[in-house]
């Protein structure tokens, strides 16, 4: 402890604030630093808090995300051209057009900044 202060905490603070800020920064990836955060924190913890629901909750809104995305796309596009190799390509893109989309990045990083805040304070 530095008065007072964990450091793995402050590091997952600052992981976490680091996620959200580098969504508006083209190909720094902002998710993996939030979840970064999240995971450096409960490792701080001895792997109590955030409980397992939460840090299931954190880890599988980015992943379903993209997952129902990709699908989705995919899906479609193998209904209309019946092509599994194209539509699995353009679910690709598609989920690599998510990823780089700076609205939904900030609104995912600051969404596991405040609930890592959170968890911190409650």
């Amino acid at each position: 402890m530095v008065l007072g202060i964990d450091p793995f905490v402050v590091l997952a603070v600052v992981l976490a604030t680091a996620g959200f800020f580098g969504s508006f920064v083209p190909f720094v990836p902002g998710a993996v630093l939030s979840l970064a955060g999240v995971y450096t924190y409960w490792f701080s913890t001895g792997y109590t808090d955030p409980g397992a629901v939460v840090l299931a909750l954190l880890t599988v809104v980015g992943v379903a995300v993209l997952a129902g995305s990709a699908g989705t796309v995919f899906l479609v596009e193998y209904h209309r051209s019946g092509d599994g190799g194209e539509s699995l390509r353009t679910a690709g893109y598609t989920t690599l057009g998510i990823l780089a989309t700076t609205v939904m990045q900030a609104l995912f990083t600051f969404g596991m900044l405040v609930a890592l805040v959170a968890v911190i304070v409650v």
